[in-house]
C-alpha cells in the first residue's frame, strides 16, 4: 500500500491517492498511519455516487479487457 501510493508523485511533483475504505478497513489505516508517522486525510463521500463511480469503472475496464484481446494486444500488457 505504501509502496503504490508513494508512485502516485513522481519526479518530485505532488499527486494524490484515493483508498476506499470500510468500517472493515480502520485497523488498517490506524497501522499504516503509525508507519508513515502521519495521519491521512479523510474525505467523506456519498457512498451510493462512489459505488455508481466504481461500477463505471469496473464496466469500462471490461470493455478495454475485451478490445484488447480482440486486437491481440492484451497478451503484451499481462507479461
Amino acid at each position: 500500500y505504501i509502496h503504490r501510493v508513494g508512485r502516485v508523485a513522481r519526479g518530485g511533483k505532488a499527486g494524490t491517492a484515493i483508498s476506499v475504505v470500510t468500517q472493515f478497513d480502520i485497523e488498517l489505516i490506524l497501522n499504516i498511519e503509525e508507519h508513515i508517522g502521519e495521519k491521512l486525510e479523510t474525505l467523506e463521500l456519498d457512498e451510493k455516487k462512489v459505488m455508481d463511480n466504481m461500477l463505471d469503472v469496473t464496466k469500462a475496464r471490461k470493455v478495454v479487457k475485451i478490445k484488447m484481446l480482440e486486437q491481440g494486444i492484451l497478451e503484451d500488457f499481462e507479461k
